[in-house]
């Protein structure tokens, strides 16, 4: 029971949907800087004036490398939060029966 109206979403849901998308997309995205780099540095055979691709690919490999530890120390810790406030608090009691 949520308490709310049928038909009614809970928007502590839809926001909790849209981080773990947000989440993914920045995964996904530094993985693909890794493997474009990996392309960039040992697939391509190209030789230009202008740009060193095998400079630019490992770049990309070390900025993808980068984005990928910072992210997920970052929602691994995002994810050990303390409970709210209005969570209860659960006391224990401890009775001795003596006899």
């Amino acid at each position: 029971m949520t308490g709310l109206p049928p038909g009614t979403r809970n928007p502590y849901e839809s926001r909790a949907i849209a981080n773990r998308r947000q989440e993914s997309m920045g995964i996904v995205f530094c993985i693909g800087m890794l493997a474009v780099g990996a392309i960039l540095t040992l697939a391509v055979d190209w030789n230009t004036d202008v740009v060193n691709l095998d400079v630019v690919g490992l770049v990309l490999m070390a900025a993808g490398l980068i984005g990928l530890s910072v992210y997920v120390s970052i929602f691994k810790r995002r994810k050990t939060q303390p409970p709210s406030p209005a969570a209860p608090v659960v006391v224990e009691e401890e009775r001795h029966h003596l006899r």
